[in-house]
């Protein structure tokens, strides 16, 4: 077979922005910084709804009048990674190198912005070399997010490992950081979303059973507890609570895709047998997040059931 540098490269970038923009929905919105100001917080959520467009021409402005803020260069980092999923390879080069660039910048400016370490740690282990990754810097920006904070370090040496497609080792250093912060959010996220890959969920039910009983009002940790509910089974009457109270707070949390606590409710009500209503709510997150492949097909697999 012929190598083709165009579509190495066209590879690793789609690698790249796999693993940092769709792990899934719920571990992006646990993995983002968070939005202080009023513009950050409109690009946030524009994000979340799938608006990349907008998204980006807002990032792309606000940096322009803000060059200096490390937080204007994040998101319009972020913004940038979001278009180029859309973007032909000869674009999605162009919002690659605004992506690197910002988040370079970004550290720069703020030494302690852990997240945009993270994201450019994240871009060198994916992106081919020709395409500017380089996994021995990805390796050292490890051991600075390691020496900022604990936690993050876990997260970085995780995506170390799964780069390395060490997935035992990846899910091994997850389950290890629980041991020691059973609640945390960003660690609790990763280790489901990464046991339900590995067809791993006594593991997963495991670990949200500790979080809950750890932190039983944190609004991360109650939802982490309702997805796995929702593919296991487990304490369905419980979690249908639980994601109702989710549902019924005004405004909704920031952190927790709406269209996702639908469809585990869809699913939860499923498996009591309430197949009808749960068919209504996986439909009513189809309706949120229409273009969610994931969601549609989650869709799908209730209604042949």
């Amino acid at each position: 077979m012929q190598f083709s540098p165009n579509g190495y490269m066209r590879t690793g970038i789609c690698l790249f922005f796999l693993i940092l923009l769709t792990i899934s929905s719920d571990a992006l919105r646990a993995q983002t910084a968070p939005a202080t100001t009023a513009n950050s917080k409109e690009i946030r959520t524009l994000l979340n709804a799938n608006n990349f467009d907008a998204a980006y021409k807002l990032a792309k402005a606000v940096v322009k009048d803000a060059p200096n803020s490390a937080e204007a260069q994040y998101w319009f980092g972020a913004a940038a990674g979001r278009k180029a999923q859309q973007a032909s390879m000869f674009t999605a080069l162009g919002y690659a190198k605004e992506l690197k660039a910002a988040f370079i910048k970004a550290s720069e400016l703020n030494p302690k912005h852990i997240e945009a370490r993270m994201a450019l740690m994240q871009f060198h282990l994916a992106a081919p070399g020709i395409a500017g990754g380089d996994k021995a810097e990805a390796q050292e920006l490890a051991k600075q997010i390691d020496a900022l904070d604990p936690v993050w370090g876990i997260r970085a040496r995780t995506m170390l490992k799964f780069s390395a497609k060490d997935q035992a080792g990846a899910i091994s250093e997850l389950l290890a950081g629980l041991q020691k912060y059973p609640a945390n959010p960003s660690l609790l996220s990763m280790a489901v979303g990464s046991l339900e890959q590995a067809q791993r969920l006594p593991e997963a039910v495991k670990a949200v059973t500790a979080a809950i009983a750890a932190s039983p009002d944190d609004l991360q940790v109650r939802y982490q507890f309702v997805k796995v509910s929702a593919l296991t089974g487990n304490q369905l009457e419980n979690s249908l609570a639980m994601v109702d109270g989710l549902l019924a707070l005004n405004p909704a949390p920031a952190d927790i895709s709406v269209a996702g606590m639908h469809l585990r409710r869809g699913q939860i009500l499923h498996r009591l047998g309430r197949k009808a209503e749960g068919i209504d709510a996986a439909k009513r997150a189809v309706a949120i997040e229409p273009k969610n492949e994931a969601i549609k097909k989650a869709l799908a697999e209730l209604q042949k059931t």
